[in-house]
């Protein structure tokens, strides 16, 4: 009779736990960043660990003209990046580790593309930072290789 109550009692404590890990997951707050780029403002999402910049902006069917995403790395490597699972066409800005603009791809989406078919998209030089934008974008507000991008990133 104890051991009935007790497995029940961890049962309920687990369920608990459960509901609490997925309550607060769902509910955390995505850090964002507005980052003025030749005059217009863009509010950016951070990326800043492995799994928000696997996820990435995949799977978003819409994408504002001033929303993109940061994606933030430990330190300056070879980064590349490819459209799996991504839904709208983005500009992929690789960024060295003074914000300098190395290069700018506009990248489309492969639906139903096997993963090892997928166009990779990749920086010049090594990249601490990488800005996805709405595709357009870059040419839009004049990007240019070289050209430095300020923002405060702590």
């Amino acid at each position: 009779m104890i051991a009935k109550k007790l497995l029940i009692f961890i049962l309920i404590l687990i369920s608990l736990f459960l509901l609490i890990y997925f309550y607060l997951s769902k509910n955390k707050k995505t850090k964002t960043i507005a980052v003025k780029i030749n005059h217009q403002t863009f509010n950016l999402e951070i990326a800043n660990t492995v799994s928000s910049r696997a996820k990435g902006l995949s799977r978003r069917k819409h994408l504002c003209s001033n929303c993109g995403m940061l994606f933030v790395f430990n330190r300056p490597a070879y980064q590349i990046f490819w459209m799996k699972d991504t839904l709208i066409p983005l500009d992929i800005i690789f960024l060295d580790k003074d914000k300098k603009i190395t290069a700018i791809h506009q990248a489309q989406p492969q639906p139903h593309t096997p993963i090892l078919k997928l166009k990779r998209y990749g920086s010049q030089q090594p990249s601490l930072f990488v800005i996805e934008l709405k595709a357009g974008q870059s040419q839009k507000i004049g990007l240019q290789i070289g050209q430095t991008i300020n923002f405060d990133y702590e």
